[in-house]
């Protein structure tokens, strides 16, 4: 898209305002998927491509010019795309649909040279009103850094979906989740 920058915030207007104005309660905005080659010019970026650039792990020293200006790209992309996520939550504050929500940033890869989708960055933005401890940064045990189980993404859905008072007992395959995550709920 030739003005993403334009196109992002007409789509985050959009969803501030079907949220504020009650049209629905739960919405997904995804900005591309991991094997995506999007390029960012409005960054100074217009050659540089997403996926290609995130494998920026290799042991040729001939290749490390390279890999640190590709790493300094995706840490731009990075920033920008969490900036992205801090206008949704400022557009839904501003239009009073704020309160009782909760909007979460995510991504699916931790480690993109690696393929590794464990202990991936998560950020919650509101407390689903009140049900939620806020104001805070966890990191949960998981198998490679010395607790006992990964927790996964089916814990997380279920913690907000009972914050947000959905009776659910599991969310997903049950025998990989461990249950809620009670660190975050109040």
């Amino acid at each position: 898209i030739g003005d993403t920058p334009h196109v992002m915030k007409l789509q985050t207007d959009m969803l501030a305002m079907a949220m504020a104005w009650d049209l629905t309660r739960i919405a997904t905005f995804q900005f591309g998927t991991e094997a995506n080659n999007g390029t960012f010019p409005w960054l100074g970026l217009p050659n540089w491509r997403w996926h290609d650039a995130s494998h920026f792990e290799n042991n040729a020293p001939s290749e490390w010019p390279d890999q640190l200006r590709d790493a300094e790209a995706w840490r731009n992309v990075a920033q920008w795309s969490v900036g992205q996520f801090g206008q949704l939550v400022q557009r839904m504050k501003d239009l009073g649909a704020f309160d009782g929500m909760v909007a979460m940033f995510v991504t699916s890869m931790n480690h993109g040279g690696a393929h590794k989708s464990r202990n991936c960055p998560v950020l919650l933005a509101g407390s689903a009103g009140g049900a939620l401890r806020t104001g805070r940064h966890i990191r949960l045990p998981h198998d490679k850094n010395g607790g006992e189980k990964t927790r996964v993404f089916n814990d997380l859905h279920l913690t907000l979906a009972q914050a947000m008072g959905v009776p659910l007992t599991q969310f997903g395959d049950p025998a990989l989740s461990t249950g809620p995550i009670t660190q975050i709920l109040k």
